[in-house]
Parts: C-alpha cells; structure tokens; sequence
C-alpha cells in the first residue's frame, strides 16, 4: 500500500457487549505500517507493522476489546 492509502472494512455488531477486534493480514518483506482506528478512533497507539523478513504469511493481528454498540461499525486500515 501507499503512504496515505487506506480501506475500511464494515461490519455489524448483532448487540451491545465487548467484542475482540482482530484480523487476518499479510506479512512481508516489504510489507507496511499500518495505523487503525475503529469508528475513526484509533485501536493502538502506534502503527501495525506488517513485515516478516525472507517469507510472506498470514497472520492475525489483535488489537483487544471495545465495547460496541448494536448495529454498524468500521475498521479503518491507513498506510
């Protein structure tokens, strides 16, 4: 991804409670830092770098539990 690229992903949480956010993402050599936020707050304090010398795998990424309200929410992933 660019610097300044990024992809929401949306999704819909069936009622209130705490719910693990986390997900699957591609690791490489050149892979990039990724900052995220969740309804436009941000999940971790810092960028998600998503490199892995000398292979390319898939791996999850956590970044805790948030409590949700019922309904839609986004996940922003910005190079």
């Amino acid at each position: 991804a660019a610097a300044g690229e990024s992809i929401d992903f949306t999704f819909e949480a069936p009622e209130p409670g705490r719910y693990r956010i986390k997900s699957v993402m591609r690791f490489s050599d050149d892979g990039p830092a990724l900052e995220s936020r969740l309804d436009g707050d941000a999940l971790s304090s810092g960028p998600t770098e998503l490199t892995a010398r000398h292979r390319t795998l898939s791996r999850e990424v956590h970044w805790g539990t948030r409590h949700l309200e019922a309904g839609a929410h986004t996940l922003t992933l910005q190079a």
